[in-house]
């Protein structure tokens, strides 16, 4: 029997909504009381819906050195 794959849509935009978490969440580590771009201007809720809580749980542990890209690109993968 063939396996069966589901078809997703990822959002528009999927690359530059991941740079604008990932550049965003390390400048706000570092920099106190930074506020990153897209949280300012609400991208999360404008362009990219229900995406930010998908990024926070595959991207966190590898921008904090605890995880691989691999292993985050493919959680945001299964998490669409």
């Amino acid at each position: 029997m063939a396996a069966h794959t589901k078809q997703r849509k990822a959002p528009p935009e999927l690359w530059h909504a991941v740079i604008f978490y990932c550049v965003g969440e390390v400048t706000r580590r570092r920099v106190p009381g930074y506020e990153p771009y897209a949280d300012a201007q609400k991208l999360w809720q404008r362009e990219w819906p229900g995406l930010l809580p998908v990024l926070d749980a595959t991207f966190q542990e590898y921008i904090g050195g605890k995880g691989t890209l691999l292993a985050a690109v493919n959680g945001l993968v299964v998490g669409l």
